[in-house]
């Protein structure tokens, strides 16, 4: 039944204009789009491939981009949901973008990062003595180079001196966290939460009723569970797994990755997560 009462809308910045895709709200008619998707809390990008069939020769033509090319930015949204509600899955931009020919269709293949752009294009070059100023201008390096934003960042321990840092603002960051924190950016906001720490957000319930496939699985110190795609489910988050199989691997779970997978006239559509009991 999801499969009729999907929904998306794929935003696509060109310059000055927004491009909006998405299905026909009546008839459910509209561009078929698939998109292959990974995100993780380890600090390196998070990645979505997306593919359009047969868009217009004119936006084609407008949406190319080599992976050398590190200058232009191209803003990309991806929402998806249920009967036209619905929540953002992915956003970055495009590292790569190009069409192929394959029979009859056009494919249009977009291959973005999160926080692509700034990962590519910061550097940073500061003295500074409190690690929250530190924090401070390295997001403000990135949102410059990649409209990256502030997330969330714990309290952290200050400098005993000045220090001076210099380089990849990305590795730069790595000289800030303590041990056993992690940073991450989800839909070009930037995080650092702590090992035994999780994000306050909605906490979406896992069950068979909500849309999990199969029985969850436990494999040394986390769990993996397989559901239909819930945008609900956050980085750093949490969720409530009820299961009716895995009853012993019921209750309250941080999110450490995901991997999503869908196509709006094909038969995946489907969200693996990866997580930690809380």
């Amino acid at each position: 039944m999801y499969r009729f009462k999907r929904d998306y809308e794929l935003k696509i910045h060109l310059e000055t204009q927004l491009h909006t895709i998405k299905p026909d709200p009546k008839t459910g008619d509209g561009l078929r789009i698939t998109f292959d998707g990974a995100k993780k809390i380890s600090g390196d990008p998070n990645a979505c491939n997306i593919e359009i069939y047969n868009l217009n020769p004119d936006k084609r033509k407008a949406v190319i981009k080599d992976k050398e090319d590190r200058k232009t930015l191209i803003p990309i949204e991806l929402s998806v949901g249920y009967q036209g509600s619905l929540l953002l899955l992915f956003k970055g931009n495009a590292e790569s973008a190009g069409t192929r020919r394959s029979g009859t269709d056009y494919i249009t293949k977009i291959e973005c990062l999160d926080g692509g752009h700034a990962y590519r294009n910061s550097h940073t070059s500061i003295t500074v003595t409190k690690r929250k100023d530190a924090i401070k201008k390295l997001i403000d390096d990135m949102n410059r180079n990649g409209n990256i934003t502030y997330g969330y960042v714990p309290e952290l321990e200050e400098f005993q001196r000045p220090v001076v840092m210099s380089g990849d603002t990305f590795r730069v960051i790595e000289q800030l966290l303590n041990k056993g924190d992690s940073y991450f950016i989800d839909n070009e906001q930037f995080y650092i939460i702590r090992d035994g720490e999780t994000l306050e957000m909605t906490v979406p319930i896992i069950s068979a009723e909500t849309g999990l496939i199969d029985t969850p699985e436990k494999k040394e110190k986390s769990v993996t569970f397989k559901t239909v795609i819930n945008p609900e489910i956050k980085l750093g988050g949490c969720v409530s797994l009820k299961s009716a199989t895995a009853e012993h691997l019921n209750g309250t779970y941080k999110v450490l990755s995901m991997n999503f997978k869908g196509d709006y006239m094909g038969a995946d559509w489907t969200q693996s997560v990866e997580c930690k009991k809380v």
